[in-house]
């Protein structure tokens, strides 16, 4: 690896299959969304933010590194043990508690995993990849997860933020 970026390619190769898996989550959890959500302006939210989490799929499987003997399975690989099991506790989220647990703990997880992963990248090395973080957080950053932030009640029953599940991205 060049420069002071301590992140290898193997380990790299690993967060970008589970960035992946992770995008492809959100994009089932929101479409699954849009078909029992009452709000029509919630509803056209979860459709957008969907179609954003399914493209992200699709870019972050163009930047997998091809490693020989590394195992580039045809599909993305769960990023940690019980990974499943906390994206189907989300999916049984209804109401006002499904959208905080949508902006108030995943979507912030997920930037603050990919600016993790964004300092551990070389920008000489891992030009392909920077670019790819750097767009998706600055979209997520734009208008559209900042009024969604605004829409999140106070003092839900929150759900254990997906940092008690497995190792941060750092």
């Amino acid at each position: 690896m060049i420069g002071p970026a301590s992140c290898t390619i193997f380990r790299g190769a690993d967060r970008v299959d589970g960035f992946a898996w992770v995008e492809s989550q959100l994009s089932v959890l929101t479409g699954a969304w849009v078909h029992d959500e009452p709000d029509d302006r919630r509803k056209l939210r979860f459709a957008i933010d969907g179609g954003r989490h399914a493209g992200h799929v699709h870019e972050w499987l163009a930047v997998r590194p091809l490693i020989p003997g590394y195992p580039a399975e045809a599909r993305p690989r769960p990023p940690w043990p019980d990974a499943e099991q906390t994206f189907l506790g989300y999916a049984r989220t209804e109401g006002d508690d499904r959208i905080g647990a949508y902006y108030g703990v995943l979507l912030p997880w997920i930037i603050s995993a990919y600016r993790a992963h964004l300092d551990d990248l070389s920008p000489v090395a891992d030009g392909p990849v920077r670019r790819t973080v750097i767009g998706m957080v600055q979209g997520y950053e734009h208008v559209g997860f900042a009024e969604g932030l605004r829409d999140v009640p106070d003092g839900l029953p929150w759900l254990r933020p997906l940092s008690e599940w497995h190792e941060p991205a750092a």
